[in-house]
Parts: C-alpha cells; structure tokens; sequence
C-alpha cells in the first residue's frame, strides 16, 4: 500500500491497485424523455442509443487513442466519461441546440477511481454492498463508504468509481484502511 502525505496518491495492495484516474473527463447528459429528441441528438452524435437503466458501454468507432464511456446514472441522466477534453466539449457544443436535455461538464465536480485487480469485488463489498458490484456492462448507485457513488464497468478486471470530488479523499481513506486490513489478514 502507498504510505505518502498526498490523500490521492495511487493504493496498492496484493491482488488490487485504486487510483484517481484525472484523465477521465466526466460530462452529465440531462434529458427528460430517454426516448426524445435530445436522446436522438445524443444517438446522432455519439453513433450509439443512450444506454438503458443499470448498463454501461464504451462508444465504438471512437478515433483511435480517444476513449468514450456511458454510464446510466438515473432515469433522466447519463454520464459521458471521455480521457479527450477536447472530444467533449465537441459534444457539449454539438449538443448545445438540442431541445429537452444539456451536456453539462461535471469535471471540476465529479471524479473517477480506476480500481483494478482481482481483490476488487472483496474491496466493494466491505465498503459497499453487493450493489457496489459490477459485472462488464453494468453501472450502478449505491452507497461506498456511506457516500452515494456509481460503479461502473467496461472491461474485465476494472470497475470505475464516479463520486462527488469533495468526497474522493473520504472515500480513499476508507479504500486505505481496508487495504491495510487486506494486507493484515494476509500476515495472520
């Protein structure tokens, strides 16, 4: 595990590693009807529906070095997490004349963990509940640390964390000190 003054750095543990992915940019589309015409916006532009309730998906046919996440959050939201600020804010301005729905940038609001390794789901678990967990495909809000916080998932082995900034040191300190129980039981 990292023993550093900084509360962000990178924690490492037997069989996992979290860090503060600041790559990732995080985007809100807000509409109000899933199925309308900013929905259609979203399809136009992003070449993908929005993804339904409890789902998450990467965009296909993004340039090659651009990533592209959508995560249900809520009924009438859905984040866009991109690692190309630039991308995003083409389609925060691509977006800006639809009707019923906005692209907010949530970036200086909201920000990712990338928890990978095979001790993920023991770490959810005692932080969370099972609702914290997540397959490939699936985003969910549960409580983590008694915060409100979505898992999501896109790839095997990675399950990523969108939470309140004001949050992420709470929630790292949780993270630490049940790695450090991690790594105690593994001595006994």
């Amino acid at each position: 595990m990292a023993d550093s003054k900084d509360p962000y750095a990178p924690l490492h543990a037997q069989g996992i590693s979290v860090r503060v992915d600041r790559s990732l940019h995080v985007a809100a589309l807000r509409y109000f009807d899933a199925q309308g015409a900013f929905a259609r916006a979203c399809q136009a532009s992003l070449g993908v529906p929005l993804p339904p309730a409890l789902r998450a998906m990467e965009v296909p046919g993004t340039p090659p070095g651009i990533e592209f996440i959508l995560a249900w959050r809520h009924p009438t939201q859905t984040l866009v997490l991109s690692n190309d600020g630039a991308a995003l804010a083409a389609l925060q301005s691509e977006l800006s004349t639809a009707v019923d729905g906005v692209c907010l940038d949530q970036s200086g609001g909201l920000w990712v963990l990338r928890l990978e390794g095979e001790k993920t789901r023991d770490l959810l678990l005692r932080i969370g509940s099972e609702a914290s967990t997540v397959a490939p495909g699936e985003a969910h809000v549960s409580r983590i640390a008694d915060l409100p916080v979505l898992s999501l998932s896109v790839k095997s082995g990675e399950t990523l964390l969108v939470i309140d900034r004001v949050y992420a040191e709470h929630l790292l300190n949780w993270i630490r000190v049940t790695l450090g129980d991690f790594e105690s039981s593994e001595v006994s």
